[in-house]
């Protein structure tokens, strides 16, 4: 894990606002003329905006929102940028046909006029949509054209919004027969570049990004009066007059002017390995030389200005339900009414489950176990406190704004309380602090949908107006819905877990970058649940409490520590999040992708790989004068990776010969590159037989593309840039001298850098992008199956002693018969170092690491030792995992803990008899019942409905299996997970459902056999006692994940024994409790009682119900008493441990009871659990002292 970083900037030893040249009275003078020489600062966010309907022939408007050095919030105001597209030129009926100023003024007169007549709603005589049409030298992307560059049209329009429109309507005069009365004709009607957004054409053409620092010539200051923003200084500015300063991932490309020759044959040198070495050759030197020649302090473009950070944590209640809410000694379930914990159970840990009189334990007893009307909305259920954690120049403070009629409420330690009589006060206020008095630059939140969402939603209800905490005055914040495919894409897929899905939302805080933790780690990571409290667990590995929406109303009306409780559990809600974000470094990283890429942070966060290529295509186009768009080849692709299946090759198994695994060093970069591959290199199939075959090269698919001695393509050049720059970034990391915030830098600049490099060919490929090219796709994937095959043959052909295993994509798998590991790791790196010398550079396969002992089980399903490293290889405990359950999030936690056992045995210790015999002691205590339920809790993903399905499905009388009108069928209601969401929604209408939602639901037993039936809330089950499943995790979720890994290094009688095997046999099963005398899945067998001392189960005849008659004549009963009293006390144990952790995470100190619900949390799972267990160990313990008793009476 990555040490933490406190963000307070790095700054230069020197550096001033203004310019260094001219005297100190000149500088004077052009202040007080309202003109600075030089600004300089850090890029914040941009905002882009058409003019009003009202105003004519005016241009967007752009604000640019930065920081200074020395901490000035700034605001750059650019009114001269057009957006524009282009479109070939006409072929005009004059000798010379050229296009002489006075005819491209004609077109834009013709244009506005057929625009203006297109329009629908002509509100506007005197409108004008098309601003200036000019004539330039471009060449389209896609294709190799040996001719120079041909003309063009540049189309500026007045608004952004209108390009689509006046590219559609110059398309079809161009086709029409009125383009005659111009004297113009077209041969080509092809339109570039009218789908790029114009943020990502101003960024591209000013050659600036989000976090990147710039520059500012000349910019005039608008006086403070006239200023429309909130910051500091507001300046007007030309954008011909900004200039980027933090490089980007095209900075160190080389670019090169278009050719011009009309031959479409042109000789040239042929192509070879020793040609293609040398090109790449020479890019790395230049691109070294680059770098290395700039400047010392080059490095504070790299640089974070001081940055000021808030958390944001705002805390709702259920008021309603908590007001409303009648205490009882009863609980009702359904039908049933179950009353609380039987009484005898022992003071002692009636204590320890709380420290409360009897009626404020009921009412906690109450309101934990009530699980619906938890749900949210903001329509009714108000805001009772907001808390603002500010990290600003190394300082931390916390201010709490909360509504409560306590007028003597004092300060409390850590935070500043602002105390308002009604929510409508508090809200106002709030947004003024923040508006007025912190103005941050950062605003970080986690699950935006809970913070400024349910905020801007409040606002409106109590008739507030709109929540306005922009730098802009009077701008409305804006909330948007976000998901990376819709439902009904997914729906058209088999599966979805290559990726996460889930719906988030998008504030638009102008001037502001707005975070949403949660947004960061579904796309990085992959959790279970997605929850703060399982991120404040895997990541920080610690617990947090967790208070549903009816307790927190309960604690905002005084109870259980009261207001002072609450604003204790909002503190720690905020510092856990920027403790989250500083230990994924999520500021650093985010601004560097920005950075490379070139967008703002914001698209960073949001936008898919997609926008982040096209985003460097664009800027590398523009220097060689390359026009994106125009026609796509799209379609499906037709090749597929390379792979030596390890079932239909028979490799499968286990070997305890040592494995090498050798990788290509990123393939498919290395392929573009290697084989100038490129839409500018690929030859149209007409062109083809214009080449010799020297000056070819021809793909497995049968796609040609040029040498690069007649055209180097600008997609490998990007790829060598992209390559080449996280290499310095990563040499630079390695500097003693610099300090632990720059390292962070240059460590999310490399991330980055790979992340961008990697989705080179996706961007090709795949039918989201916007200049697809399916024979640049298939041409990789080809290309990387020939050269794994190619490597594959090398190994086979050079290396007799050595056999395949496994082959796929990138990777190959080497056994070495009869090595031992020093020779395996010696051999391994001679077979890279021979099979790349016969690949062109830089596609090489490099060593990766040596596994003794391997285990091969599927596709993309492997473990082994890993030997690689160790310097006492007999020692060595390093294990190797991919794709078994052992490292999956999506399997219950009980299934990869007995995975990693039974692995650790075999893998690391050869002990493939204690591995069986763990299985049999997991599985015992599976099928025994003492599992807790946290162990088997699984997570579905909601993919294919959302919240409007999820009603239909549940206002529906109709089965789940039979199609439901309207929108959600049979088929999108199928899984356990969504049956478990529909019937949620039923008990709980106000709760939302969101595309990709993680639902977690355990299997109970009941009468149904279908897991859709038996799937139940966690939290639900738990309170309810509900009884699980055993026998379906045993045979369903635990049985094919360890019968696959045993299946080849345990004979097929112990494997069946595992299974099947007398611990596997239940003598005793609890009645089924809960909603509606819910039915176990044995319920037709009936239950017998059982020996307390051997287990033996009772005949019917006998009467005794305490011991066997084995066991009362040998004189068990003593040592039975014993052993019951033994687990009895190891239960005291773990109970007064779990409540002695809940005491440290709680928000209630020493004297307040506990309220946490963390489904993530084990000690929840104690504290819920161990009670119920320690009441039928006393009554045991009872009934068997009682017997004892008799028989010393007897």
């Amino acid at each position: 894990m990555p040490s933490k970083i406190l963000l307070t900037g790095m700054q230069p030893v020197s550096t001033t606002i203004f310019g260094t040249s001219g005297r100190m009275g000149e500088k004077q003078e052009e202040v007080e003329m309202g003109c600075h020489r030089r600004l300089e600062m850090m890029l914040l966010d941009a905002n882009f905006s058409d003019a009003p309907p009202s105003v004519c022939r005016a241009p967007p408007t752009v604000h640019l929102y930065g920081v200074t050095w020395d901490g000035k919030r700034v605001c750059c105001i650019i009114n001269d940028f057009r957006p524009y597209f282009w479109f070939p030129a006409p072929i005009t009926s004059d000798m010379d046909n050229e296009l002489s100023e006075e005819k491209l003024d004609d077109l834009r007169k013709t244009l506005d006029e057929q625009v203006f007549s297109s329009k629908k709603r002509q509100t506007n005589i005197d409108s004008s949509f098309v601003a200036q049409i000019g004539l330039h030298y471009k060449k389209p992307l896609m294709y190799y054209q040996p001719g120079g560059p041909s003309r063009f049209l540049k189309i500026e329009v007045w608004r952004s919004k209108d390009v689509r429109n006046v590219a559609k309507v110059l398309r079809l005069f161009a086709q029409s027969n009125q383009r005659m009365q111009l004297g113009m004709s077209w041969q080509d009607i092809i339109c570039y570049e009218e789908e790029i957004k114009f943020g990502m054409r101003f960024f591209c053409d000013t050659g600036i990004a989000g976090g990147a620092w710039l520059e500012v010539s000349l910019p005039h200051i608008v006086h403070y009066s006239q200023q429309t923003t909130h910051c500091n200084e507001e300046f007007i500015v030309s954008w011909k007059k900004i200039k980027g300063l933090t490089p980007d991932a095209t900075q160190f490309m080389k670019f090169s002017t278009l050719r011009c020759s009309s031959e479409p044959g042109v000789e040239g040198s042929s192509l070879d390995t020793s040609t293609i070495e040398t090109l790449q050759k020479e890019h790395v030197t230049e691109v070294s030389n680059s770098e290395t020649s700039k400047h010392s302090g080059a490095e504070i473009w790299l640089a974070l200005s001081p940055l000021k950070i808030i958390i944001l944590h705002v805390q709702c209640g259920k008021v309603d339900y908590a007001k409303n809410f009648v205490s009882s000694s009863v609980v009702s379930y359904g039908r049933e009414k179950k009353p609380r914990l039987n009484e005898k159970v022992d003071q002692k840990i009636q204590g320890v489950i709380s420290s409360e009189n009897d009626a404020a334990l009921e009412d906690i007893e109450n309101l934990s176990r009530s699980t619906a009307g938890h749900s949210l909305h903001p329509s009714k259920d108000p805001v009772l406190a907001i808390t603002v954690f500010l990290i600003s120049e190394g300082s931390e403070k916390c201010y709490t704004f909360v509504q409560t009629t306590d007028a003597l409420l004092k300060s409390a330690s850590g935070t500043n309380i602002q105390i308002f009589q009604n929510e409508r006060a508090m809200l106002q206020a709030w947004q003024d602090f923040i508006r007025e008095e912190v103005d941050p630059d950062i605003i970080c939140v986690y699950q935006l949908k809970d913070s400024i969402r349910y905020l801007v939603e409040r606002f409106r209800v109590l008739k507030l107006g709109v929540l306005d905490i922009s730098r802009r005055k009077g701008r409305a914040t804006d909330v948007k819905s976000v998901v990376s495919y819709g439902k009904q894409w997914v729906k058209q897929q088999a599966r979805m877990t290559a990726t996460s899905n889930q719906e988030v939302f998008r504030a638009i805080v102008e001037g502001r970058i707005v975070i949403d933790v949660l947004r960061v780690v579904l796309v990085a990571y992959n959790l279970s649940t997605f929850t703060l409290a399982e991120c404040c667990q895997v990541f920080l590995g610690k617990t947090k409490e967790v208070l549903n929406s009816i307790m927190v109303a309960e604690i905002w009306r005084g109870k259980f520590g009261g207001i002072y409780r609450l604003i204790e559990y909002s503190l720690n809600e905020t510092k856990v999040i920027w403790e989250l974000m500083q230990t994924l470094q999520i500021i650093p990283e985010l601004i560097e992708m920005a950075r490379v890429t070139g967008l703002s942070v914001s698209d960073a966060l949001y936008k898919a790989q997609m926008v982040r290529i096209q985003s460097l295509l664009l800027r590398s186009g523009l220097r060689e004068h390359w026009l994106l768009g125009g026609p796509t080849i799209s379609g499906q692709l037709s090749e597929s990776p390379f792979l030596i299946h390890p079932k239909e090759s028979n490799t499968a198994g286990f070997y305890k010969d040592p494995v090498v695994i050798l990788d290509f060093a990123s393939l498919y970069p290395s392929l573009y590159m290697a084989y100038n591959l490129c839409y500018t290199t690929l030859v149209h199939p007409e062109d083809i037989n214009s080449f010799s075959s020297d000056k070819l090269i021809k793909s497995p698919t049968g796609a040609c593309f040029v040498a690069p001695s007649i055209q180097h393509g600008i997609l490998p050049r990007i790829c060598g840039s992209l390559i080449t720059a996280r290499k310095l970034a990563k040499e630079k990391m390695l500097d003693s001298y610099i300090s632990s915030a720059e390292r962070a830098v240059l460590d999310a600049r490399q991330k980055a850098l790979k992340l961008c490099s990697n989705a080179l060919y996706g961007f090709t490929g795949s039918s989201a992008s916007c200049q697809q090219a399916l024979p640049l796709a298939d041409s990789c994937l080809s290309m990387g199956a020939a050269a794994c095959k190619r490597a594959v043959e090398l190994v086979s052909s050079t290396f007799h002693d050595a056999k395949v295993l496994y082959a796929q994509t990138d990777s190959v798998f080497i056994r070495f018969c009869g090595k031992n590991i020093p020779e395996a790791i010696e051999l391994g790196r001679e077979v890279a170092d021979i099979t790349s010398r016969a690949f062109p550079p830089p596609l090489s396969l490099k060593f990766e690491k040596v596994l003794c002992p391997f285990l091969l089980l599927q596709v993309n399903r492997y473990a082994g030792r890993d030997v690689t490293c160790l310097t006492d290889r007999s020692e060595g405990k390093i294990m190797f995992v991919r794709g078994l359950e052992s490292e999956r999030r999506d399997v219950p936690p009980f299934v990869r803990t007995v995975s990693k056992m039974a692995l650790q045995e075999i893998l690391l210790n050869d002990n493939v008899r204690a591995a069986l015999d763990i299985c049999k002691q997991e599985i015992k205590r599976l099928v025994s019942g003492k599992c807790s339920m946290r162990e088997l809790i699984m997570t579905g993903g909601l993919w294919r409905v959302d919240d409007h399905d999820i009603s239909r499905l549940a206002s529906s009388s109709k089965s789940l299996r039979k199609e439901v009108g309207g929108g959600a069928t049979a088929e999108e209601g199928r899984g356990p997970h969504v049956a478990l969401a529909v019937r949620l929604k039923k008990n709980d209408p106000d709760r939302q459902f969101h595309i990709g939602e993680r639902i977690p639901y355990v299997l109970v037993n009941n009468l149904s056999k279908l897991q859709d039936d038996m799937a139940e809330d966690p939290l639900n089950a738990i309170q309810q006692n509900m009884q699980l499943n055993f026998h379906v995790y045993l045979e369903n979720k635990l049985r094919k994940p360890l019968e696959s890994i045993l299946e080849y290094v345990a004979d097929s009688r112990d494997i069946y024994d595992v299974f099947s095997g007398s611990h596997t046999l239940v003598t005793h099963m609890s009645t089924p409790t809960g909603n509606n005398a819910q039915a176990s899945i044995l319920s037709f067998y009936k239950s017998k009682t059982t020996c307390l001392s051997c287990r033996k189960p009772f005949d019917k005849s006998s009467n005794n119900n305490v011991l066997c008659n084995n066991c009362k004549e040998s004189g068990a009963s003593i040592p039975a008493l014993i052993s019951l009293l033994v687990e009895k006390r190891e239960n005291e144990t773990k109970l007064f441990f779990a409540h002695a952790k809940c005491m440290t995470c709680h928000s209630g100190g020493l004297f307040e009871p506990v309220l946490c619900t963390n489904i993530d949390c084990p000690a929840f799972y104690f504290r819920s659990e161990i009670p119920k267990t320690y009441e039928k160990l006393s009554a045991s313990i009872e009934t068997l002292s009682i017997a004892c008793h008799r028989n010393k009476g007897t």
